[in-house]
């Protein structure tokens, strides 16, 4: 069985490891730019406290402690 969460804040987090992948990659388009509003936004996207990013945590690791 597989957590799905998502975020509901204001500027999306980026939950899963593919999102996060995906989000690293656009920061380093903005950067390459020098698309600062990008970079703000892919950093945020990628940082700070999400109640997703948490929910997704624990469910992992109660799958791994079931075994």
């Amino acid at each position: 069985m597989r957590a799905v969460a998502n975020c509901h804040c204001f500027i999306r987090h980026a939950v899963s490891d593919d999102e996060r992948a995906r989000v690293g990659q656009r920061l380093e388009e903005a950067r390459h730019l020098g698309d600062t509003n990008g970079i703000i936004i892919a950093l945020a996207m990628l940082a700070n406290s999400c109640p997703a990013r948490q929910q997704r945590r624990e469910a992992h690791a109660r799958q791994h402690a079931e075994g």
